[in-house]
């Protein structure tokens, strides 16, 4: 009588072991992603979805997954907004030069 709810116990155990990280999992925040935003010359103020930075260029932000808008005070070129699409765990850098914003550059993190 004994073995059956032994074998109960055991089976319930090892479902709640083998769903939990599964769940758990699904609980997790996604990560952020990396931002590096640059200029030539380097110093200027950069604006992220609206919000001003406390950190001039050259800095990387970490960022959460999605679209996000980024300008710059300075080169005159990169005053109007770029929108760029920031993947979770993923790096993503911005250059902004006299002659405007450069393509997007995907890095390895």
């Amino acid at each position: 009588m004994n073995a059956p709810r032994m074998l109960t116990r055991l089976s319930t155990a090892v479902c709640g072991m083998l769903l939990l990280p599964a769940w758990l999992a699904s609980q997790r925040p996604p990560q952020p992603g990396q931002l590096t935003v640059k200029s030539t010359p380097a110093g200027a103020s950069i604006t992220i979805d609206g919000q001003l930075m406390k950190r001039p260029t050259n800095y990387t932000y970490y960022v959460s997954p999605g679209t996000h808008t980024v300008s710059l005070s300075a080169p005159p070129a990169c005053t109007q907004q770029t929108t760029v699409p920031v993947t979770a765990g993923r790096a993503l850098t911005l250059n902004c030069t006299e002659k405007g914003w450069e393509p997007v550059k995907p890095t390895a993190k």
